[in-house]
Protein backbone atom coordinates (compact mmCIF):
# COMPACT_ATOMS: atom_id res chain seq x y z
CA UNK A 1 0.00 0.00 0.00
CA UNK A 2 1.40 3.37 -1.02
CA UNK A 3 1.61 6.13 1.54
CA UNK A 4 0.71 9.70 0.62
CA UNK A 5 3.53 12.15 1.37
CA UNK A 6 2.68 14.51 4.22
CA UNK A 7 2.56 17.61 2.02
CA UNK A 8 0.16 16.10 -0.55
CA UNK A 9 -3.57 15.63 -0.19
CA UNK A 10 -5.15 12.29 -1.08
CA UNK A 11 -6.98 12.09 -4.42
CA UNK A 12 -10.39 13.75 -4.33
CA UNK A 13 -9.35 16.42 -1.85
CA UNK A 14 -8.38 19.10 -4.33
CA UNK A 15 -7.65 21.72 -1.72
CA UNK A 16 -10.67 23.91 -2.35
CA UNK A 17 -11.29 26.32 0.44
CA UNK A 18 -14.33 25.91 2.64
CA UNK A 19 -15.66 29.25 1.33
CA UNK A 20 -15.54 27.99 -2.26
CA UNK A 21 -17.38 24.84 -1.27
CA UNK A 22 -20.03 26.77 0.66
CA UNK A 23 -21.15 28.41 -2.59
CA UNK A 24 -22.18 24.98 -3.86
CA UNK A 25 -24.82 24.56 -1.16
CA UNK A 26 -27.76 26.68 -0.19
CA UNK A 27 -27.42 28.10 3.31
CA UNK A 28 -29.87 26.57 5.80
CA UNK A 29 -32.70 28.84 6.92
CA UNK A 30 -32.22 30.77 10.14
CA UNK A 31 -34.12 28.71 12.69
CA UNK A 32 -32.55 28.93 16.15
CA UNK A 33 -34.07 27.36 19.24
CA UNK A 34 -35.60 29.90 21.63
CA UNK A 35 -34.65 29.53 25.30
CA UNK A 36 -37.31 29.78 27.97
CA UNK A 37 -37.86 33.46 28.86
CA UNK A 38 -37.61 32.63 32.57
CA UNK A 39 -34.02 31.42 32.22
CA UNK A 40 -30.83 33.49 32.30
CA UNK A 41 -30.22 32.55 28.64
CA UNK A 42 -33.70 33.88 27.89
CA UNK A 43 -32.91 37.14 29.71
CA UNK A 44 -29.67 37.46 27.76
CA UNK A 45 -31.39 36.83 24.42
CA UNK A 46 -34.10 39.40 25.20
CA UNK A 47 -31.47 42.05 25.92
CA UNK A 48 -29.42 41.16 22.84
CA UNK A 49 -32.51 41.28 20.60
CA UNK A 50 -33.03 44.86 21.77
CA UNK A 51 -29.56 45.63 20.41
CA UNK A 52 -27.70 45.59 23.73
CA UNK A 53 -24.05 44.66 23.96
CA UNK A 54 -23.17 43.26 27.37
CA UNK A 55 -20.10 42.35 29.37
CA UNK A 56 -20.03 40.36 32.61
CA UNK A 57 -20.44 43.25 35.07
CA UNK A 58 -23.33 44.72 33.05
CA UNK A 59 -25.16 41.41 32.77
CA UNK A 60 -24.50 40.76 36.45
CA UNK A 61 -26.39 43.91 37.36
CA UNK A 62 -29.35 42.79 35.22
CA UNK A 63 -29.50 39.06 35.95
CA UNK A 64 -27.60 38.76 39.27
CA UNK A 65 -25.14 36.22 37.86
CA UNK A 66 -21.54 36.04 36.70
CA UNK A 67 -22.14 33.19 34.25
CA UNK A 68 -22.62 35.31 31.12
CA UNK A 69 -20.17 33.24 29.06
CA UNK A 70 -22.13 30.06 29.81
CA UNK A 71 -25.42 31.64 28.72
CA UNK A 72 -23.84 33.10 25.57
CA UNK A 73 -22.49 29.63 24.75
CA UNK A 74 -25.96 28.15 25.31
CA UNK A 75 -27.41 30.60 22.78
CA UNK A 76 -24.67 29.71 20.28
CA UNK A 77 -25.48 26.00 20.66
CA UNK A 78 -29.14 26.81 20.05
CA UNK A 79 -28.29 28.42 16.71
CA UNK A 80 -28.00 32.12 17.61
CA UNK A 81 -25.06 34.05 16.15
CA UNK A 82 -23.63 35.59 19.31
CA UNK A 83 -20.50 37.69 18.70
CA UNK A 84 -17.72 37.87 21.27
CA UNK A 85 -15.40 40.87 21.41
CA UNK A 86 -12.62 41.42 23.93
CA UNK A 87 -12.32 44.78 25.66
CA UNK A 88 -10.13 46.28 28.35
CA UNK A 89 -11.32 45.12 31.75
CA UNK A 90 -9.41 47.69 33.80
CA UNK A 91 -12.44 50.00 34.35
CA UNK A 92 -14.32 47.04 35.80
CA UNK A 93 -11.62 45.08 37.60
CA UNK A 94 -8.96 47.67 38.33
CA UNK A 95 -6.39 45.41 36.64
CA UNK A 96 -5.08 45.19 33.10
CA UNK A 97 -7.05 42.29 31.65
CA UNK A 98 -9.45 41.50 28.87
CA UNK A 99 -13.14 40.84 29.38
CA UNK A 100 -15.68 39.66 26.84
CA UNK A 101 -18.49 41.78 25.41
CA UNK A 102 -21.33 39.91 23.73
CA UNK A 103 -23.72 41.05 21.03
CA UNK A 104 -26.04 39.46 18.52
CA UNK A 105 -25.43 39.53 14.77
CA UNK A 106 -27.58 42.26 13.19
CA UNK A 107 -28.93 39.71 10.71
CA UNK A 108 -30.40 37.69 13.61
CA UNK A 109 -32.10 40.77 15.02
CA UNK A 110 -33.43 41.71 11.60
CA UNK A 111 -34.73 38.17 10.97
CA UNK A 112 -36.57 38.10 14.31
CA UNK A 113 -37.98 41.64 13.99
CA UNK A 114 -39.05 40.95 10.40
CA UNK A 115 -40.77 37.68 11.37
CA UNK A 116 -42.76 39.32 14.18
CA UNK A 117 -43.94 42.27 12.07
Amino acid sequence: MERTPKNEKPAGQGGQSEAAQQELFEQPPFSPVWPNNATKAGQLLAALLEGATLNHPEFGSIARTWRLAAYAHTLKRKGWHVRTLTEDGKPWTGKACGIARYSLEPSDIKAVKGASA
